[in-house]
């Protein structure tokens, strides 16, 4: 009988794992990707501007949903908020809790807080982020250029 090597077996089998759990990851990424960017072209399909009781007015618009006991909300989401009124001054910011008005809550779909719906200059919704957006996302948003990156949150740019 001829002797067989086993030596290389445990690396090769590693690297399958690896490379399983990096298509694994890969996969479901792709799939976040696809439900935002449904739920944001579900957004375009509303009539927002009357949930909120306002029309476009030719300035960009941020609408941010939160809760009164959302810790993210209070020490991280309106910080940011506030330092995209400073690099913009032509934007509105929107806050709105989400626990006292469930009905504007409901007609943008929000699922978690915070969340934060861009409107264009035109009026018409440019991304949404589900979780925590930081304000270099929301100015990139609101630009049109590519979304900027973060390590939180999905953000969907149509």
């Amino acid at each position: 009988m001829l002797p067989v090597s086993t030596a290389g077996a445990a690396p090769i089998s590693r690297l399958l794992i690896l490379a399983l759990i990096a298509l694994t990851l890969a996969v479901a990424v792709l799939a976040a990707r696809l439900w935002a960017g449904r739920q944001v072209s579900r957004l375009r399909e509303r009539p927002l501007w009357n949930a909120l009781g306002l029309a476009p007015d030719g300035q960009a618009l941020v609408v941010a949903f939160s809760t009164a006991s959302c810790g993210v909300c209070k020490s991280a989401q309106k910080p940011a908020l506030r330092r995209l009124q400073t690099a913009l001054s032509d934007i509105r910011v929107l806050e709105i809790d989400a626990g006292e008005r469930p009905e504007v809550a409901g007609a943008f779909g929000v699922v978690t807080v915070p969340t934060t719906v861009v409107f264009g200059r035109s009026g018409e919704v440019v991304a949404a982020n589900h979780g925590f957006a930081p304000w270099k996302r929301l100015l990139a948003q609101i630009e049109g250029s590519a979304t900027a990156p973060s390590s939180r949150g999905v953000a969907i740019r149509l």
